[in-house]
């Protein structure tokens, strides 16, 4: 999964979850308070059922809140299918047995690999259907020589996965020095099924 869509799960997760911590406490408030013999503390509850009894399933704010709800919950539905694990099938030792992985951990070797890497400080990695993208930062040695080694490493690295068919590996090196940056060299060495991003130095 992309920086992007997990930055968009989360913070629509948030956002639910905040919904639903406001509309509970709400609740047990307007709860507390007609046992208390109340009428109503934050909500007009009364007015709302009032105008709910006397209002008709065809009216527009009948159709627009139910227009809202269905937007929501496909917004929902999305993000809950964008979010799952991206499994990439590998080559099958023999025709009973399926071998896949995920496209996540896939990742994660291709930036350990990089990170080690004599003169490369961190490193991200990205597989998808068509390319593994690996960019490395390289704050004091030769971006030049760095990437020679990442490339050979990174291409070593795809070989000795049995991947069905071919990715095309792009390095790119970043560096504080001018003229650091170089154009990704593209080699062609294996292949994935999704997409999956792993950016995590700490990892």
């Amino acid at each position: 999964m992309s920086t992007a869509n997990r930055v968009i799960n989360r913070l629509l997760a948030a956002l639910l979850g905040l919904i639903l911590l406001i509309a509970g406490i709400a609740a047990a408030i307007e709860i507390l308070v007609s046992l208390f013999g109340g009428e109503h503390f934050l909500l007009p509850t009364d007015d709302w059922l009032d105008a709910l009894r006397s209002t008709p399933w065809n009216s527009e704010s009948v159709v627009l809140v139910a227009t809202g709800v269905v937007v929501v919950g496909i917004v929902l539905l999305i993000a809950g299918i964008a979010a799952r694990a991206r499994i990439i099938t590998l080559r099958r030792p023999r025709d009973t047995v399926e071998v896949v992985a995920s496209a996540r951990a896939i990742a994660q070797i291709l930036r350990r690999e990089a990170a080690s890497v004599s003169g490369v400080s961190s490193a991200s990695s990205e597989v998808s259907a068509r390319h593994a993208r690996v960019v490395a930062t390289v704050p004091l040695a030769s971006p030049e020589r760095v990437e020679a080694d990442l490339s050979a490493v990174l291409a070593a690295t795809l070989r000795r996965i049995p991947w069905t068919s071919a990715p095309v590996l792009e390095v790119e090196v970043s560096s504080d020095r001018p003229k650091a940056a170089s154009a990704p060299p593209r080699e062609t060495v294996g292949t994935g099924a999704a997409g999956e991003r792993d950016n995590d130095p700490s990892r």
